[in-house]
């Protein structure tokens, strides 16, 4: 009998709830922060989820993001298996524009509906981050510090 091998089940976006229980459990990574903004972040010793984190550090009180705007945003991404930083906005002294439908399926997902001015964690398992990593692209989980700065709504 030949058994096929499953497909990895398609990840879910974690309920706050869950989310709640893995930050008291001391198992999402935490971030400290230079004089610039710029964070460093710590990953814990534990597996990552398999499904989709969103912590709201600082809730912004700007608008809504909706899926189809454009954000600006503040940023740095490790891969969660070394705490290797890959990618930081931070480190080139300015934010990034970008269409939140044109992003890896995380951030799409993990930052619709947040609003401007907000700080969040992202855990991304790999199915929405880079299932099928490119050369120059981290793969795996991977562990984003995002901060919103703005937003501009779809032509």
């Amino acid at each position: 009998v030949i058994s096929a091998e499953q497909p990895p089940p398609e990840p879910e976006v974690l309920s706050p709830e869950d989310v709640k229980k893995l930050d008291e459990e001391g198992k999402l990574p935490t971030f400290t922060f230079a004089d610039n903004g710029a964070p460093e972040v710590t990953i814990p010793e534990n597996d990552p989820s398999d499904d989709l984190v969103v912590k709201v550090l600082e809730e912004g009180d700007g608008e809504v993001v909706a899926e189809t705007d454009s954000i600006t945003a503040n940023y740095s991404g490790w891969t969660y298996s070394d705490g290797e930083k890959f990618d930081s906005s931070f480190d080139r002294g300015e934010p990034a524009t970008f269409p939140l439908n044109q992003v890896i399926t995380g951030w799409t997902k993990g930052l619709a509906g947040q609003k401007v001015g907000s700080k969040v964690l992202l855990v991304i398992p790999e199915p929405w981050a880079y299932p099928t990593a490119q050369a120059g692209q981290p793969s795996g989980t991977l562990v984003f510090f995002v901060e919103i700065v703005s937003k501009e709504a779809a032509q």
